[in-house]
């Protein structure tokens, strides 16, 4: 009996964030016959969850009937747009070329290198080698963009996973991704996840298809001014959400113990704006043992946080 290899715990730890759901931006049609069925492309945002809550709230905001198909749901939204957060490492190491069979991935490769797997018996191991699109002088594989974003309307429960298999979301995401992640260095960014037609002509026909694109909300001059950025204590996403979120699992503020006073949301967002990772951490874990959230803590909390938001061993005013 075989036995996987040992591996540090950091690369079996470093894996992908929980998947709350898949975003698509197609779905199966019959065929001219009616026999069978094809791919096709929609210009609008489809949902597929085991959340039905989730879903149903989607659905509110955005239009569709739900379908529940032997507990995944689907939803084939009214929405050609919509708000997402972007998490670490959105791409997830996409664009990439890849080969699928019905048996799973068959190669993954950056154009140069590809990886195969080699099955012997039960098990499977995995040989790195040259392009073998290039060696044969035969594009064989797809490239493939796998997008993770957060739904910021939705319970946090994880991403929200797009898979594309488009050349010009290939050329185009990963630039995008990287100035959000510029920008995000404010805080996090407002955006919108758009399905863009596109048609294309090529040797006297037309091509139409659908796109999936990033867009910022703010432009360069909100984001230097701080607009456009979800702050600590702004208790929303800007531009997305009009309502403060809630306390975690404690309902309304107590009047008594009332939240931060403007100046107050201030000196802590620039505490954190200012702190380390490390810091940073520490701050919401306190804040999560006493079941709150930064953007709904109250008053009493506050000098606690403070004192957790330390840069270099110099506490913050």
């Amino acid at each position: 009996m075989s036995h996987p290899a040992v591996r540090p715990i950091r690369e079996v730890s470093h894996g992908r964030l929980q998947e709350a759901g898949k975003l698509k931006i197609g779905k199966l049609v019959p065929t001219t016959n009616g026999r069978s069925t094809r791919p096709a492309s929609i210009e609008t945002f489809r949902f597929t969850t085991r959340d039905r809550a989730q879903v149903d709230k989607l659905a509110a905001m955005y239009g569709g009937t739900v379908v529940d198909a032997g507990g995944l749901f689907d939803l084939e939204s009214e929405a050609k747009e919509i708000n997402v957060i972007l998490p670490p490492d959105p791409l997830g190491g996409t664009p990439i070329y890849e080969q699928w069979s019905g048996g799973g991935c068959t190669r993954r490769c950056d154009g140069e290198e590809v990886t195969v797997p080699i099955r012997t018996g039960d098990d499977v191991s995995f040989m790195d080698r040259a392009c073998i699109c290039a060696e044969e002088d035969d594009m064989q594989c797809k490239p493939t963009v796998r997008l993770s974003v957060i739904i910021p309307e939705t319970s946090l429960t994880g991403v929200w996973n797009l898979r594309t298999n488009s050349w010009a979301a290939t050329r185009e995401m990963e630039q995008m991704v990287a100035l959000i992640d510029m920008a995000q260095t404010r805080g996090l960014v407002a955006a919108t996840l758009a399905i863009e037609p596109r048609k294309q002509v090529s040797g006297g026909k037309t091509k139409n298809f659908v796109v999936p694109v990033l867009r910022l909300q703010a432009s360069l001059y909100d984001l230097a001014a701080g607009a456009g950025v979800a702050t600590l204590g702004s208790g929303s996403m800007a531009g997305l959400t009009p309502s403060p979120a809630p306390a975690l699992g404690t309902g309304d503020i107590d009047h008594e113990d009332p939240t931060l006073t403007p100046a107050e949301r201030e000196q802590l967002n620039v505490a954190w704006k200012n702190a380390d990772d490390e810091c940073r951490k520490d701050a919401r874990e306190f804040l999560t043992a006493e079941g709150w959230d930064p953007a709904s803590m109250p008053r009493h909390l506050l000098q606690d946080v403070l004192d957790r938001l330390v840069v270099h061993g110099a506490e913050l005013a």
